[in-house]
């Protein structure tokens, strides 16, 4: 199996929902406490949060360097897609801080 530029980046964006959507449902929705991926050990949070943190980035230098190498490829414009996706919501988030 070869993998695919966008993998890592759509690893971080099931991850990124599955932590977000479980913390929402456990707080507004009444979903069983032991559903909350918050409350893993340190370890296993700081794993995922790697994969979440460096995934986009990684997509992103992959799309790049793809695209650099062969311009027709799909791949690597939807790794660029996700990954620039992924990263809007937080320098929205940090703009709106800042004013």
């Amino acid at each position: 199996m070869k993998i695919k530029s966008y993998y890592p980046v759509l690893a971080s964006w099931i991850l990124t929902l599955l932590f977000c959507g479980t913390e929402v449902g456990v707080r507004f929705y009444g979903f069983p406490k032991w559903m909350d991926l918050s409350n893993l050990s340190e370890w296993v949070t700081m794993f995922f949060g790697l994969i979440i943190l460096s995934g986009p980035i990684l997509s992103l230098l992959w799309g790049v360097g793809g695209l650099i190498e062969a311009k027709k490829k799909m791949d690597f414009i939807l790794a660029l897609a996700l990954s620039v996706l992924w990263f809007f919501p937080f320098v929205y988030a940090f703009a709106l801080g800042l004013s």
